[in-house]
């Protein structure tokens, strides 16, 4: 995760040297005196702007990323599954039952997409419908 931090922060920032770039080149054509807000001398040197222009460019280069093979990754679905009796759910797969809500006695499970409930007459999970 933190890489992608990483080349998000890259791209800000070069995005903003861009925009300072753009602005401080537009006030420097246009002769902007600002007393408040004097730069350095050595800010108009050649060397300052050669090393600009290069931590910008480093802030745009393409991060180079590295993609596993398709013998790594599986994306293949998996094979149809058989129907399990809701009685079998503890051992299939699906999720833990819970209590909804907390305390009632009711309890639920989720699986196959839509959520089950457990039937004390028929002592067994049926689909749970509102």
């Amino acid at each position: 995760m933190t890489n992608i931090i990483g080349m998000a922060v890259r791209r800000i920032s070069g995005i903003i040297l861009v925009l300072l770039g753009i602005a401080y080149y537009y006030a420097n054509t246009q002769n902007y005196n600002i007393p408040q807000f004097d730069l350095p001398q050595w800010v108009h040197s050649p060397v300052f702007y050669g090393v600009y222009l290069l931590i910008t460019v480093w802030c745009w280069l393409p991060v180079l990323v590295t993609i596993p093979s398709r013998r790594t990754v599986d994306l293949t679905p998996a094979p149809a599954q058989q129907f399990e009796q809701p009685s079998t759910v503890g051992q299939t797969g699906w999720g833990e039952p819970f209590e909804m809500p907390p305390g009632s006695g009711q309890w639920h499970m989720q699986g196959y997409g839509q959520y089950w409930v457990w039937s004390t007459e028929q002592n067994e999970w049926i689909v749970y419908e509102q």
